[in-house]
């Protein structure tokens, strides 16, 4: 814990908070037009038209921004879309940015960043403002501490925040299998107003989220503020209705107070990108593709810094690698027998994915304490996709 006065190590503290909770009636009633929100309804560039035109289908006739929130939550939660985490790599759409999107709409089937990344992009091309958070999920509650949670890289998660005037940021949980359902998106909230069916959807259907007035939506685990991919969250108000701050009569911010939001909110945006690393590391960890390991591996090497260009060969990554460390060097050989079974031998499916801490912890070693600080915010591997070419699996 830190404090004005140093690290709090010991004792006590009292944290104040606010988790706003707005019913039905005040988002079916709420606009989306606040002031200095404009960076939260900017579609990027290289977004698709598939992205807005299924947005235009999924919302129909609905004309209330709240409405068509749902619409687009219920989209994702109805059935169509599965949760996974192999596909987006299968299929060659694993990553952060809006081009990923449209791969990502015709598959129907990926992790959190995708359906945050989806739900967002598809919010801001009907003008409703909207960002991506990053944090965590709740944990497990401790059995022997009924008051305690134990909360892991496993709990990583990312969903869509979108704003709505004078209520602020509300969460919505578009990933099907994940988070919560908050009383204003469960499935017995009615749409005054049946949507359009987009091709054989089924009408949309809600699921989890929490809202978010203050930095975290989530409780009792809060995430970092705002932290998206698309466009880092530093929205006028900190969360609230992009108005003047300190409009309630009475009530003057501390300058002192604002500073330090300021620093916090600049740092959750640093820290966006490492938070996203994070969640690739944690789903490759847990994979049961040995290829999954194997890009892991090199990822990380990437952002140490070490040798990996493209026109070396795996083996010869590792012989780099490993140099002068001969368990090193086994390790990592183990790593490449369980990728090269993978990719092109007889039995694919039956190779047992290889543990790869640690080779992982090997090459941190490798590396300078500031480039190990480095790789953690700003990992260069979310800018540029290695080539798998040498390591495709070889077709069936």
């Amino acid at each position: 814990m830190r404090s004005p006065a140093g690290p709090l190590r010991a004792g006590s503290y009292t944290v104040d908070s606010l988790v706003a909770e707005p019913t039905p009636e005040q988002l079916r009633a709420a606009g989306v037009t606040a002031p200095g929100l404009d960076r939260y309804r900017a579609v990027p560039d290289e977004t698709e038209l598939i992205v807005e035109q299924t947005a235009r289908t999924v919302v129909g006739d609905l004309d209330a921004p709240y409405e068509q929130a749902l619409a687009l939550q219920r989209f994702f939660t109805d059935g169509a879309f599965e949760y996974s985490e192999q596909a987006p790599v299968e299929g060659g759409y694993d990553g952060t940015g809006a081009e990923i999107v449209a791969r990502f709409l015709e598959a129907r089937s990926g992790y959190c960043v995708h359906y945050a990344s989806a739900m967002t992009l598809m919010a801001r091309t009907l003008g409703i403002p909207a960002r991506i958070a990053v944090g965590l999920l709740p944990g497990t509650r401790d059995p022997d501490a009924p008051s305690e949670f134990a909360v892991s890289s496993d709990d990583l998660h990312a969903w869509p925040e979108l704003h709505f005037d004078d209520l602020g940021w509300v969460r919505f949980e578009p990933t099907p299998s994940r988070g919560t359902t908050p009383a204003y998106a469960t499935d017995d909230v009615p749409a005054t107003d049946a949507p359009a069916e987009p091709g054989a959807t089924p009408s949309p259907t809600a699921d989890p989220a929490t809202p978010s007035d203050a930095p975290d939506p989530s409780a009792p685990t809060p995430g970092p503020d705002g932290a998206d991919p698309l466009v880092p969250s530093d929205a006028p108000g900190a969360g609230g209705d992009g108005a003047e701050a300190g409009a309630v009569a009475g009530f003057r911010p501390d300058p002192a107070a604002v500073a330090a939001l300021a620093v916090v909110l600049l740092l959750a945006g640093l820290a966006a990108p490492g938070v996203v690393r994070a969640l690739r590391r944690s789903r490759r960890r847990r994979s049961s593709d040995a290829l999954d390991r194997w890009r892991e591996v090199r990822d990380t090497a990437r952002d140490l810094g070490l040798p990996a260009a493209l026109t070396l060969t795996p083996r010869a990554l590792a012989d780099r690698w490993g140099a002068g460390d001969a368990a090193v060097r086994a390790d990592l050989e183990r790593v490449l027998l369980a990728a090269e079974a993978r990719a092109f031998g007889a039995e694919r499916s039956g190779v047992d994915p290889p543990v790869i801490d640690g080779v992982l912890a090997a090459l941190r070693r490798q590396s300078p304490w500031w480039r190990r600080m480095l790789a953690r915010v700003a990992p260069v591997s979310l800018l540029t996709r290695a080539d798998d070419a040498l390591l495709e699996p070889a077709a069936a």
